[in-house]
């Protein structure tokens, strides 16, 4: 994934992302936890989830680690797709192989790879790293996003209703749904193998339940 001359300790990477002006907001670090009866439900592989729906600030959510940096320093780089550029290249800093695959819940106009590999380089170059991205290098996919961006599709309301049964999570119905549907659907296909590791991040979105009681027929007392 990257040449060892390019890679630093995590030590070393924390100290560069300190240097940064920010606010401290969120509740960090979220638990990443596993999760033992999603994992036999789906067969394996073992699945593991980073509870960044856990982060305070109202009801939380991915956004807040977003927003201790702009709230210190508006000029910093702000913009969509900042979480998987942001994980991409944490792992190419820091020499890992671990495989960073994007869910995106809408359809744009410009290829995400594309964009997502301009704000990791960006990124990169702000913390004064010797790290640059190609959109091949970044993993991403649009196969799950159904109707249009924010359009409930029948995968994503199984994927809540499976995560919220066998682990007491509740999944947001625009984001994580359905990217908890493209993991499922990449287990069932054999795309990952039942003795891999998965961490799944839950970026939160709880809010949005509010707007989805009908579609989730939550008014009617109804379970997902």
């Amino acid at each position: 994934m990257t040449n060892d001359k390019h890679t630093i300790s995590r030590k070393h990477l924390q100290s560069r992302i300190d240097k940064i002006a920010r606010s401290q907001i969120a509740h960090l670090p979220t638990p990443l936890e596993f999760c033992p009866r999603l994992t036999e439900e789906l067969g394996g592989p073992q699945i593991w989830m980073k509870r960044d729906d856990c982060t305070g600030l109202a009801l939380g959510g991915n956004k807040t680690r977003q927003l201790e940096f702009i709230l210190a320093d508006y000029i910093y780089l702000a913009g969509a797709n900042i979480t998987p550029a942001g994980l991409a290249l944490g792992a190419k800093a820091l020499g890992r192989k671990t495989k960073v695959i994007g869910i995106t819940p809408i359809h744009w106009d410009e290829d995400r790879s594309t964009d997502i590999a301009r704000i990791a380089s960006a990124t990169a170059e702000r913390l004064g790293l010797d790290v640059t991205f190609s959109p091949e290098e970044i993993h991403n996919e649009d196969g799950y996003v159904g109707e249009r961006y924010g359009v409930m599709t029948p995968e994503c309301r199984q994927a809540m209703k499976l995560v919220a049964q066998t682990e007491g999570i509740i999944l947001d119905p625009v984001y994580s749904s359905k990217a908890m549907a493209g993991l499922i659907d990449h287990i069932h296909c054999k795309r990952i193998g039942e003795n891999e590791t998965v961490v799944f991040l839950h970026t939160g979105g709880t809010p949005a339940l509010f707007a989805y009681a009908e579609d989730l027929q939550l008014a009617a007392g109804e379970a997902l």
